[in-house]
C-alpha cells in the first residue's frame, strides 16, 4: 500500500501476488535495493501479462522458486516475459474485475494524477480504498458517444478512462471533450501541460480531443499508455 499504492485487495490484480510477496519478506531478512526493484518490476509484469489467468498452481510454484533464486542473489529470477502492442490496449474495455484494468488503475495512481477540472491532486487513497466508479472518468462521456452512434463496448474502452475526483466528475456532465477539456486547459493555464500529462492525455495543439475525434484519440492515447506501461515493467 505504501510502495505500490495498492491500499486494498479490491485493487490487487491477483491474490497470488500477495502470496509471492509475503513469501519473499518471510525469508529475506535484509532486502537489498536490487531485490526490491526486481519485486516491483515483477508486480507490474505479472499484472499486465495476466500471469495468473490460467494454470495458477504451476505459475505460483514457478514464482515461489524464483523468489528463492532472488534471495540467493539472482536479481533476474523474477523476470516475466510480456508482449504488448497498441492494439492490446485499444481492444480492452474497462472492467473492474479485470486484472489488467486493476493494474492499469494502480499505474494511473502511481503517476500522481491531478483533476482535469482544477489541477488539484487526487486523493489516491480515497479513490482506491474501494472500487468507486465515480472516481473514474470517461474522457469522452458515454452519453456523448452514444449520441454519435458509438457502440457500448467502444464507449467503455480502457483508453477512454482516467481518474477524477467524484466531486469534480459531476461538473463535467456530458459535455464533449472539445468543450470541457478546452475550458479546463485554458483555466489551468501554465499548469495544463503537467495536469494532462499526469493523466496520460495528449495536450498538443492537434490533440484529437480538441475536435472530438474519438477513434484517433483512442489510438493516440493507447500509444501513450503502452509507453507508460513499459516504464515500470522495464520493457521497450
Amino acid at each position: 500500500s505504501t510502495d505500490l499504492l495498492v491500499p486494498s485487495d479490491a485493487f490487487l490484480p491477483y491474490e497470488n501476488q500477495l502470496v509471492v510477496l509475503a513469501y519473499f519478506f518471510s525469508d529475506a531478512t535484509n532486502p537489498q535495493p536490487e531485490q526490491l526493484s526486481a519485486l516491483r518490476r515483477w508486480f507490474w509484469l505479472s499484472g499486465f501479462s495476466e500471469r495468473y489467468r490460467g494454470a495458477v498452481e504451476g505459475i505460483l510454484e514457478q514464482d515461489l522458486t524464483a523468489v528463492d533464486n532472488l534471495i540467493m542473489g539472482d536479481n533476474d529470477a523474477m523476470h516475466v516475459r510480456i508482449s504488448l502492442v497498441d492494439n492490446d490496449i485499444l481492444k480492452r474495455q474497462f472492467w473492474k474485475n479485470s486484472a489488467f484494468c486493476k493494474t492499469f488503475v494502480v499505474m494511473l495512481a502511481n503517476n500522481a494524477p491531478k483533476n482535469l477540472t482544477n489541477g488539484e491532486a487526487i486523493d489516491i487513497r480515497e479513490a482506491l480504498t474501494s472500487f468507486n466508479n465515480k472516481e473514474f472518468h470517461h474522457i469522452f462521456p458515454k452519453d456523448f458517444l452514444k449520441k454519435l452512434g458509438v457502440n457500448s463496448d467502444k464507449r467503455n474502452a480502457l483508453a477512454n478512462i482516467c481518474m477524477l475526483s467524484a466531486s469534480q466528475n459531476k461538473h463535467i456532465s456530458n459535455d464533449p471533450p472539445s468543450v470541457y477539456l478546452t475550458k479546463s486547459y485554458s483555466a489551468l493555464s501554465k499548469d495544463a501541460g503537467p495536469v494532462f500529462k499526469s493523466n496520460l492525455i495528449p495536450e498538443s495543439t492537434d490533440a484529437p480531443w480538441r475536435t472530438d475525434k474519438y477513434e484517433l484519440f483512442l489510438k493516440q492515447r493507447a500509444k501513450i499508455i503502452l509507453n507508460e506501461i513499459h516504464k515500470p515493467c522495464g520493457t521497450t
